[in-house]
């Protein structure tokens, strides 16, 4: 997971620093704050996913998927029990 991360980490700086360099030549005439205004929106979403998982609604779905990948694990162990006690 970590290596994902820090994979997601470099290939967005390979993305955003030319596109916020080209921005900020293009509108630093007209508006040199353009580049803050884009880098902001850029980060919405990501401050909207975090508060939505750090919300009772999202550790909820978060507790539900462990309790279905449990019972899922369980159930594959006593069918496979099963199996061998038949056998």
């Amino acid at each position: 997971m970590n290596s994902l991360f820090s994979l997601v980490e470099t290939l967005a700086a390979l993305m955003f620093d030319p596109t916020y360099t080209a921005m900020y030549a293009r509108t630093i005439t007209v508006f040199s704050g353009a580049v803050y205004v884009f880098s902001s929106c850029m980060t919405l979403p990501a401050i909207s996913i975090l508060i939505w998982f750090s919300s009772p609604t999202g550790e909820k779905l978060a507790k539900r998927k462990s309790r279905l990948k449990k019972s899922k694990g369980l159930q594959h162990n006593s069918t496979s029990k099963m199996k061998n006690i038949n056998e």
